[in-house]
């Protein structure tokens, strides 16, 4: 089954919150969404660094239809990457303050 490298955790009506787990093999996935609007979040692991595709969904109505925003991937130097669908980047240090932007 391999190592856990992902954790998804998910809250609402219940007094309870649910968890779901992924390694480098499987990733993770959720999708979080109204009627009409979501959010869906693709996580794997990529050449060694987590990697996240973050799309916005039509939510439950049209759930299929999907439309990517960013991908968010750790790097080599140690910096997170925030890629805007070919519309510039920006660079984050690992407690999230932001290092620089471009295009």
């Amino acid at each position: 089954m391999g190592k856990k490298r992902f954790m998804g955790e998910v809250e609402g009506m219940s007094t309870t919150h649910a968890s779901r787990l992924g390694n480098e093999r499987s990733g993770i996935r959720s999708h979080t969404r109204g009627w009409n609007l979501g959010v869906e979040v693709h996580g794997d692991a990529n050449n060694g660094h987590d990697r996240f595709l973050v799309q916005i969904t039509g939510g439950s109505h049209n759930a299929s239809r999907t439309r990517n925003i960013c991908t968010i991937t750790e790097t080599d130097e140690g910096t997170i990457r925030i890629e805007f669908n070919g519309r510039g980047y920006e660079v984050l240090s690992r407690d999230l303050k932001e290092l620089g932007a471009g295009r």
